[in-house]
């Protein structure tokens, strides 16, 4: 017996801040294709017996009596993306991650009754911590977690709405509960930093040690770009998926891949190259962009933790730089509300990193700690 197991990196279905307008979201509005943006590789995800993704941010279209504590549709997609993930084969999801609560619970309670809609699984959450799915005769287990702290409201506890992690421990012990019902355990992790293309050593560690606990692969999430695939022992550690379906234009946040993994009496790995265009959607990846991404899959070295958050700080202000400069480029496309929106955000979010620069040096999650 085997079983296909595919998985794609961040699925976002709203506008990200600096792409409010003319995101993923508006493309969308403004589009007659409703199988946009997956119209140009879906037909490629059709090749798994079970495609996972990490749903990064909510799906709810506006609704009464919402409790949104961000009222806008920043990060947030519209009711009927779960159709288009669904069609696209897309059959589980991860909802532990730093965007799953940003628009209070009664929204995130919306996503997950949409997703029960539409026939798609989903775990990582007060509704469903995990689940061990039969996949042609095996019993495959799916842990999803959080190890990226984050904080939207001062009332709401986000630990209460979703798996959030501050150390292995309640991972540790789900995988204990997990593990002996199952005949391989797949866990999506949401862990890392942004833009970051190699790990840290203490990402490693964790990695390894979630193998010897019984983790046979490992998906990993939020860093935006790709990381390395490891293989440890018997276990897979995909440490950064990257995007998939994201409104990131700097091209490091475009190379993508479908990781591609049989499970059975041996476990193999591999990875489909994609390359998502201008227009936010993945297709396959050819040429140079495909040969870049394999070197990408499989080559580097984790950063050394004593290294490691002056080198997060490096990254985080070669983007911020950026997303200023995008920021002036694209004024023209943002209509005055938004643009007064995004000035607040930004203002408030400068506000927080200058207040936080010493101890983002020192622990880069901090800034995640503020407002997002």
């Amino acid at each position: 017996m085997s079983a296909r197991i595919g998985a794609v990196g961040d699925l976002m279905w709203g506008d990200q801040p600096l792409c409010y307008g003319f995101g993923i979201r508006s493309c969308r509005e403004r589009r007659l294709d409703r199988e946009y943006p997956l119209e140009e590789i879906k037909s490629h995800l059709s090749n798994f017996d079970l495609l996972l993704g990490n749903l990064e941010g909510t799906i709810a279209s506006p609704f009464e009596g919402e409790d949104d504590v961000l009222p806008n549709m920043s990060m947030r997609g519209d009711d009927d993306a779960v159709e288009v993930m669904a069609q696209s084969g897309i059959g589980l999801v991860g909802l532990a991650n730093n965007h799953i609560l940003e628009h209070g619970p009664k929204v995130m309670a919306r996503t997950v009754e949409l997703l029960d809609l539409a026939g798609i699984q989903h775990i990582g959450s007060k509704w469903c911590s995990h689940r061990i799915e039969l996949v042609n005769g095996l019993r495959i287990g799916f842990m999803a977690w959080s190890m990226v702290p984050e904080r939207y409201s001062e009332t709401i506890v986000s630990a209460d709405w979703y798996n959030l992690a501050a150390d292995l421990t309640p991972i540790l012990e789900e995988t204990k509960l997990v593990r002996p019902g199952c005949d391989h355990l797949v866990l999506m992790l949401h862990w890392g930093n942004e833009f970051m293309s190699q790990p840290s050593m203490g990402q490693q560690s964790i990695a390894r040690e979630l193998a010897d606990s019984g983790v046979d692969v490992i998906f990993g999430h939020h860093p935006h770009v790709l990381q390395p695939l490891e293989t440890y022992g018997s276990s897979h550690i995909f440490y950064s998926l990257g995007n998939f379906v994201f409104d990131y234009w700097l091209n490091v946040t475009r190379d993508s891949i479908v990781a591609d993994v049989q499970l059975g009496d041996d476990i193999s790995a591999s990875v489909v190259p994609v390359r998502i265009d201008r227009q936010f959607r993945p297709r396959l990846a050819v040429g140079s962009d495909a040969e870049r991404i394999e070197i990408i899959v499989k080559s580097g070295q984790p950063v050394p933790d004593c290294e490691y958050p002056a080198a997060v700080a490096r990254m985080r202000s070669w983007y911020r730089r950026r997303a200023l400069v995008h920021f002036a480029l694209n004024i023209w496309r943002y209509n005055r509300r938004n643009i007064v929106r995004l000035s607040k955000w930004l203002w408030m979010r400068t506000l927080f990193i200058i207040r936080t620069r010493r101890e983002s040096r020192l622990d880069p999650n901090v800034v995640y700690q503020g407002p997002m």
